[in-house]
Formats: structure tokens, C-alpha cells, sequence
């Protein structure tokens, strides 16, 4: 069994950024909570090497406070303190032919970033497996390991960020020297991953060489920026929320992505900001955000069967102007088909979006189908009137 204590070099500073926002207090600290517990991998079956150089293609990481049987029958066992350390080496054993390093549940406390690595998979054992951050600055609790790393995964665990200056996962892939078969794309994943109480993004991905990521069962809570910060193209994502956000829900600066159940609640700006061209939107929902629920600055986005409830909402300004879907002035190519705006007055409060559908003014080409009911000032504002545009909202 080996063991690895050398602190791991800190990540880079940078200015730290405002306080969290009033709006979002009202989630406990029962984030924190375990879920979803399974065993770990055994040495026989992972076919593992550490102490050898890593000749196997898995390695079991064992936390501090892991049972003592499941210590015992790891390869690296953590000391509580410098754990992204002890992951880190994990991580390197098996670099050079890529494999798995699997976590097993229990807290593993960061002072600086993990570094995933190319055809390397970082499984946990579910919410059980918290990786938790003691270190601010640039960077991330998990961040890759170089610019040019393809193949990365990262699965079944959870990153508890405790209000720290950092973000959950940052991945910035600008370079594809190296990439496998030649390809151009990354090809990274993140599956089944719970993020909380980060102080940057829950979610940052950047770099023109980042595309075909595939992004699946992630929920971000508490990210005082965005929970998903998604500045590359030609990406999925599925089945991905983000809850009570600083900034976005899902912060769009990317082209050519496509979203599948995708839902955004309780921001303190719009739950989706499309700041970029050709992507697509299917049955995606945005509830209870402060401002607009989809908020579209750029055309060329279709959206099917998506959902804008109950936006604009701000206990401290009722009559807020923001809608549920916004089509800023001069943005053309956009269609909304199928789509829902609505108001269900929870608790009382009466109307809060503005307009159910938006049009700012000067739009092209645009299609829009939808339902809309109990708005505050009328289902639909178009300043775009034009023979260019088909425009059904029905609705009283």
C-alpha cells in the first residue's frame, strides 16, 4: 500500500469576488448531506500496482475517515489534510495508459485543485464521496491537468465548495496537440456529479478545443456565479439544474450545444442567458428566476417544449420588468415551439413576469408557438411586427 503526504503545489490567485447574494440563504447547509453509498472497487479486481508505477489500469484512493476495512484494502489511503495530494499520485500512477481511480465514500479535504488527467475516469461512490474545498483562488476543486487533455471523466461523487473563491469543476481545453485518433475534440464527460456552495461557477468550461463534452445528471446549488458557465460548442447537456445561482442558471456563450431537461431555479439573474448561435433547447424549464427565465441575446436557438414559470420574481420588487422568454431587439432566426409561460402565484404573491413572450424590437425570422396565461401585463409584447415573423400565443 502506498502512501502520499507531500502537500500538492497551490492553484494560482486571483481577486476575490463579491459576497454571495441575500436571495439564496434560505438553503441549509443539509446540502452536505450523503447519499447513494457503494462499495469500493477490491484490489483484485481493479488489478492494481500503485506502489509499482501504476502497471494496473485502476487504483482505489481510500478517505481519512473511510471504515478501516476499506483502508486496509486500498492502494492509497488519504490523511485528512493535503488529500487532492494523495489523489493527484493516484491520478498519475495510471496517467501514461489512462484507467480509473476510484474514491471511496468519505470527506477528502483539497488545498488546492485535483488534476484529472487524459483517458483517466475520477469515480466516487456516489454523494458519499465529497471532495471539499479548504483553498481559494483561481482554479477549481477539480481542474485538468494540462490544456490539451482529451478522454477525461469525472462520475459519482460530489464537491462540497464551503463558500470558498473557487469553482467546482474548471476545465479549460484550448489546445488539441496529443488528442487521440487525431481528433479535434476533447470528448471529456462529467456524469452524476452534485456541486455546492462554491463561491466562482459550479461548472466552468472553456477553450476552443473543449467540444463534444457530454455533461449528464449534474446539479449545482448555492454557486455565488453561475451554476454552469458553458463557453464552448458542440456539446450535450442532460438532465442538468442548477438552484439558486449568483448569476445564471446556465450561462450560454457557446455555439452549436444541445440541452435535454434542463432546468434553472431561483437565480439572482435569468435562469438561462443564450449569449451565442445554433444551439438547441428541448424541454427545459426555468422557474422563480429574478429576471427573465430565458433571456436570448443571440438568434439561430430553437426551443421545444421548454417552460418559463413564474419569473421575474423578487420579493423586494413585485412589479420587476422581466419575462418569460426575452428575444433582445435585432435578434433574428429564433424559434420558440411549444412553449409555455405561465404564473402559478405560489403563496400568494400574485403576477410577477412581465410578458410571456417578448419581442424587443427589429426581430427577423423569427417562429414562435406557444401558451401563456396569468401574465401581469399581456402574453405577448411585439415590437417586431412584421410579415417575417409567425406568431401564434394563445392564451387569455
Amino acid at each position: 500500500m502506498a502512501n502520499e503526504t507531500n502537500p500538492f503545489e497551490e492553484a494560482d490567485q486571483a481577486p476575490g469576488r463579491n459576497a454571495a447574494p441575500a436571495r439564496r440563504k434560505f438553503l441549509a447547509a443539509s446540502a452536505l448531506s450523503a447519499a447513494g453509498v457503494i462499495g469500493m472497487a477490491s484490489p483484485a479486481a481493479a488489478q492494481t500496482n500503485a506502489a509499482g508505477g501504476g502497471a494496473g489500469f485502476a487504483v482505489t484512493v481510500a478517505a481519512s475517515n473511510a471504515p478501516q476495512a476499506m483502508k486496509n484494502a486500498a492502494d492509497y489511503v488519504c490523511n485528512g489534510s493535503h488529500d487532492q495530494a494523495t489523489i493527484n499520485t493516484a491520478i498519475g500512477s495510471i496517467a501514461q495508459q489512462g484507467g480509473t481511480v476510484v474514491l471511496s465514500p468519505g470527506n477528502f479535504n483539497c488545498k488546492s485543485p485535483v488534476k484529472t488527467r487524459k483517458r483517466v475516469t475520477l469515480a466516487g461512490s456516489g454523494r458519499a464521496t465529497r471532495l471539499i474545498a479548504k483553498f481559494g483562488g483561481y482554479g477549481g476543486v477539480i481542474v485538468a491537468a494540462a490544456n490539451n487533455q482529451d478522454k477525461m471523466e469525472v462520475t459519482n461523487l460530489a464537491i462540497i465548495g464551503e463558500g470558498n473563491d473557487t469553482n467546482g469543476i474548471l476545465w479549460q481545453i484550448t489546445r488539441d496537440a496529443g488528442f487521440d485518433e487525431g481528433s479535434p475534440d476533447a470528448a471529456n464527460r462529467i456524469s452524476d456529479v452534485y456541486i455546492s456552495n462554491v463561491k466562482r461557477n459550479g461548472i466552468s468550461v472553456t477553450g476552443g478545443a473543449n467540444r463534444a463534452l457530454m455533461v449528464e445528471r449534474v446539479r449545482v446549488l448555492n454557486a455565488d456565479q453561475h451554476g454552469f458557465d458553458i463557453r464552448t460548442a458542440d456539446s450535450f447537456y442532460d438532465q442538468c439544474d442548477a438552484g439558486s445561482s449568483g448569476l445564471a442558471g446556465f450561462n450560454v456563450a457557446g455555439s452549436n450545444n444541445r440541452f435535454t431537461g434542463c432546468k434553472a431555479w431561483f437565480s439572482d439573474r435569468s435562469g438561462f442567458l443564450v449569449n451565442a448561435v445554433r444551439n438547441q433547447f428541448s424541454a427545459c424549464e426555468s422557474q422563480d428566476n429574478e429576471r427573465h427565465g430565458f433571456e436570448i441575446l443571440l438568434g439561430q436557438n430553437s426551443f421545444s417544449s421548454c417552460h418559463a414559470d413564474s419569473n421575474s420574481y423578487n420579493s423586494q420588487r413585485p412589479n420587476s420588468s422581466y419575462d418569460g422568454f426575452f428575444i433582445k431587439a435585432n435578434v433574428s432566426w429564433v424559434q420558440l415551439s411549444a412553449c409555455q409561460a405561465y404564473e402559478k402565484k405560489e403563496g400568494g404573491r400574485g403576477k410577477q413576469q412581465r410578458y410571456w413572450f417578448h419581442l424587443a424590437g427589429n426581430n427577423l425570422y423569427c417562429q414562435i408557438s406557444g401558451a401563456a396565461r396569468d401574465n401581469r401585463l399581456g402574453k405577448l409584447r411585439n415590437n417586431a411586427s412584421t410579415s417575417r415573423n409567425t406568431i401564434d400565443v394563445v392564451g387569455p
